[in-house]
C-alpha cells in the first residue's frame, strides 16, 4: 500500500498539471465509487455478486484486487478535491495529530482488552459485534487524545526548546 500511495502522489501531480483536473476529478470520483460498490457488495455473504455466480477463490482474489485500487483512487479523490475547493477536514485534523499515539497504543489495549475480557469470563461473541468495535475506536481515540495533548505534545514543546540552540 505505501507504492500504492506514491504511485497515487505521481497521478495526483499529472492531474494537477493539466487544465481539465475537474473533469479528472470527477472521473476519479465515478471510479472511487464503483470501487465502493463492489467492496460493498463483496463484503457481504448476500451480496449480489456473491451468490455462486464465480468461485470463492476467484471472489477473493477479486475482493483483494478492487482494495488495491479502492484505497489509492479514495486518497486520490480527497487530494483532488481538497486542492480544488481548499480545505477538506480542518474539523477531523485533530485525527492526523493522534494518529500517531492511536498507532502506538491500539495494540496494548487489544490485549488489555481480551485479558480483562477473557478473567472476568465474558462472552467473547461480543468482542466481534459492531457495537464494540465503535467503543473500541472511541475509547483509542480518546486515550490518543489525551496521549497526545498530555504527553506528545509537550515532550515536543521540550525537545524543540532544548535542541533550537543547536541550529
Amino acid at each position: 500500500m505505501f507504492f500504492l500511495g506514491g504511485c497515487a502522489l505521481v497521478i495526483y501531480e499529472k492531474i494537477l498539471s493539466k487544465n481539465d483536473s475537474y473533469r479528472m476529478l470527477l472521473w476519479m470520483i465515478v471510479l472511487m465509487m464503483l470501487a465502493w460498490l463492489l467492496m460493498f457488495f463483496f463484503s457481504l455473504d448476500v451480496g449480489m455478486l456473491t451468490l455462486k455466480i464465480f468461485p470463492v477463490y476467484f471472489q477473493k482474489v477479486l475482493f483483494h484486487s478492487i482494495s488495491f485500487i479502492f484505497f489509492p483512487i479514495t486518497i486520490l479523490c480527497l487530494a483532488l478535491y481538497e486542492s480544488r475547493s481548499g480545505s477538506l477536514g480542518k474539523k477531523l485534523s485533530f485525527l492526523g495529530d493522534i494518529s500517531y499515539s492511536t498507532y502506538l497504543l491500539h495494540f496494548p489495549l487489544q490485549l488489555t482488552t481480551v485479558m480483562i475480557w477473557l478473567k472476568c469470563g465474558l462472552n467473547v461473541e461480543w468482542l466481534y459485534s459492531v457495537w464494540f468495535l465503535i467503543l473500541f475506536f472511541l475509547t483509542l481515540i480518546l486515550l490518543s487524545t489525551v496521549s497526545y495533548r498530555y504527553f506528545e505534545m509537550p515532550v515536543q514543546k521540550w525537545l524543540r526548546i532544548k535542541f533550537s540552540s543547536l541550529k
